[in-house]
């Protein structure tokens, strides 16, 4: 099937739907623009716009919204009508879309509305608390930490055999923010973590794996494992932990390790398929993106 047939049918299907739900269609092809907004629509002369703005126009004139009238929850209002009528795949994608293109607008059309509206962004929250949210004397031995791995003093006794690329100990860095900031996550007072030392002894790693085991409803993840095993080999090479913490962390590294997921992940997996069809390989690069 043609990629223009597959969308027809996906047309029809939803214009099924809406009918024998009794939705009313307010924005896309058909709907016409009251004179306030089509005098606006005219104006424009970017393809861009008119294609980011016209079915929220359409909308806008279903509903007698009127151009000075339009607010942050007049989009809102669309972009869940958009959702749960029309069936749009990305509604947040829609709603940035939507909100950029109107403040473009106000500078490339003479009697746009001058309100502006309010851009959304919806990137989960950091992971990690920043750096000086914690006691200087951490971030300062967490970075003599990572310059020994750096292989900055060749005969200094901790030194490893071989020296850090700069990208391998900006991942330890951000691993010891993670860390740390799971630590805090579970309760646990900043000031309390004024060392490596703190932040690997056998209470505080338990708390910092218990974190992220929770956030995968109990999942162990190869993250999970990896971070264990990190902050293990930190606590038994750099700290020196007494060997009752060393014996504490290692168990829980033996435990994490039995439950390491081997193999491709499904998504890898999912990808990887396609190429046993014949047909998959025999396909042009730029077509086999749509799969």
């Amino acid at each position: 099937m043609s990629d223009n047939a597959l969308q027809n049918h996906v047309a029809n299907l939803k214009a099924a739907v809406r009918r024998f739900a009794g939705l009313k269609r307010l924005s896309g092809r058909g709907i016409p623009f009251t004179p306030a907004w089509e005098a606006l629509y005219d104006q424009m002369r970017e393809p861009r716009l008119r294609l980011g703005l016209s079915g929220f126009l359409r909308y806008c004139s279903a509903c007698g919204i009127d151009p000075a009238s339009v607010s942050n929850p007049t989009v809102e209002a669309f972009i869940h009508y958009a959702s749960e009528v029309q069936f749009t795949v990305k509604p947040k994608d829609l709603h940035k879309q939507v909100t950029r293109c109107w403040n473009r607008a106000q500078e490339h059309v003479p009697d746009w509305p001058q309100t502006v509206l309010t851009v959304p962004d919806f990137r989960p929250k950091a992971a990690s608390l920043p750096w000086d949210s914690f006691p200087a004397s951490l971030v300062e031995d967490i970075e003599r930490y990572l310059t020994l791995l750096g292989g900055a003093s060749l005969l200094d006794e901790d030194a490893p055999d071989r020296a850090c690329k700069p990208s391998t100990i900006e991942n330890r860095r951000a691993c010891l923010r993670l860390a740390a900031s799971a630590a805090v996550r579970q309760g646990v007072e900043p000031e309390e973590l004024r060392s490596l030392a703190d932040l690997v002894s056998p209470h505080i790693v338990r708390l910092i794996l218990d974190d992220y085991l929770a956030k995968k409803d109990g999942k162990v993840v190869n993250f999970t494992i990896d971070l264990a095993e990190r902050l293990y080999a930190i606590a038994r090479l750099y700290v020196k932990a007494p060997e009752a913490h060393i014996q504490a962390l290692e168990k829980y590294c033996v435990r994490l390790r039995k439950r390491r997921r081997k193999g491709l992940t499904p998504k890898n997996m999912t990808v990887v398929r396609q190429f046993k069809d014949p047909r998959s390989r025999s396909r042009p690069w730029r077509d086999r993106s749509r799969t």
